[in-house]
């Protein structure tokens, strides 16, 4: 099966306020803060990932089973695809 390469969408910029991780969408000044988790997968797609890869990640990084954290991926994913954060390739 080959799964959709998942892409940042070059007008999203991440910055740190209050020290907290969030994203701003310059096109439409839609803005998300991230978890530390959100974190990290924002940081696996600057490179070309797709979401077993970010699973596989996440399961080596964090505590969860791969179940949860499969699920957990897809809706984040499924997020920042809906808010216009990501492109799929």
């Amino acid at each position: 099966m080959t799964l959709a390469i998942l892409q940042r969408d070059p007008d999203v910029v991440a910055a740190e306020v209050d020290g907290r991780p969030r994203l701003l969408h310059l096109r439409s000044w839609t803005y998300l803060a991230l978890d530390p988790v959100g974190e990290r997968i924002w940081a696996l797609l600057a490179g070309p990932n797709d979401e077993d890869e970010m699973v596989r990640a996440l399961l080596e990084e964090f505590e969860g089973d791969e179940t949860r954290i499969r699920a957990d991926v897809a809706a984040f994913v499924g997020r920042l695809q809906g808010e216009g954060f990501l492109i799929r390739g």
